[in-house]
């Protein structure tokens, strides 16, 4: 009994120097994590006392990296389109059921959103309780070479797909004979477009460089657009400009993504801003210029 008994304690305290030394280098391991890591969950730490209020450009030390950015924004806008597209349905519904009404029912819900989002607990972001970067630091950055590439690869297309959504108007009144139909289906394809692009964003960034990606925009694009003046019908510039909206939609996900990773802690609201009201105003001024052809030239 007593060789048995020494062989036993033996056995144990060899099990637990094992599990003592196993133990052991778990904890290295994960001080090493947490201190010198820092990519993954052990930034954490790091980040929450200070950077609570992250802007636009930050929001990639969130995430994790760039390729989650454009997770990100590809669901953030994927969302925003069902919602959009939810919101008009119901809005079609209740102004045929219970007309200027409806308009009731929306104030409500926005005040009620309003009231939720004040009860969040957490921390938002936005205010006075960061430190803004200097207006010369936040232009610097703005026209550094990777924001520049990518405001004016946007700016550029939005202005060539504005010029095609009006010609798509025009060219749809044959079918509507100038009814708003032309427009609705105009509007339905960029809807649908959009949506398409907003859900592929996030494979083309996985697979493809920035640069051939915006190549492969515009020429894609090119090759649609000479193909709808080869055909000239109303419902294949339908089709194309859906197409076209879908490829757009591709490169803006990945140039957002690109703007806000390069913006400067504490601009990056300005420069995600110019970078906004850049490609919107440009898609503006390709809706002017292709309306301003009516009676001159079928183009």
């Amino acid at each position: 009994i007593g060789d048995e008994a020494g062989r036993l304690a033996a056995s144990a305290e060899a099990e637990l120097l094992e599990l003592h030394e196993h133990v052991r280098r778990e904890v290295v391991v994960e001080d090493r994590h947490v201190h010198v890591g820092g990519a993954e969950a052990g930034l954490a730490p790091q980040l929450a006392p200070d950077d609570a209020h992250l802007g636009d450009a930050d929001v990639v030390a969130v995430v994790g990296g760039h390729h989650e950015l454009v997770a990100a924004d590809s669901m953030s806008l994927t969302v925003g389109a069902v919602a959009g597209a939810i919101g008009g349905a119901l809005g079609a519904v209740s102004t045929r059921y219970i007309g200027d009404a409806g308009l009731v029912v929306v104030a409500a819900a926005h005040l009620s959103s309003a009231f939720a989002y004040y009860v969040v607990g957490a921390n938002l972001g936005g205010g006075r309780d960061h430190q803004r970067a200097h207006w010369r630091t936040v232009v610097r950055h703005l026209f550094g070479p990777k924001s520049r590439y990518a405001i004016l690869a946007t700016s550029g297309h939005r202005l060539l797909s504005g010029c095609l959504f009006a010609s798509v108007v025009l060219m749809s009144e044959r079918i509507a004979g100038g009814t708003p139909l032309s427009y609705a289906g105009a509007m339905a394809s960029t809807g649908l477009g959009s949506f398409l692009g907003n859900t592929s964003a996030e494979w083309a960034n996985e697979r493809l460089t920035r640069r051939f990606l915006t190549c492969l925009v515009f020429g894609l694009t090119s090759a649609v657009t000479v193909a709808l003046v080869i055909f000239n019908n109303p419902y294949m510039y339908l089709a194309g400009l859906l197409v076209i909206t879908f490829f757009f939609q591709n490169l803006r996900v990945c140039s957002d993504a690109t703007v806000q990773s390069n913006a400067v802690r504490g601009g990056g609201g300005r420069e995600f801003a110019f970078y906004d009201v850049s490609y919107n105003l440009s898609y503006l001024v390709g809706i002017l210029v292709g309306l301003s052809q009516i009676g001159r030239a079928h183009v």
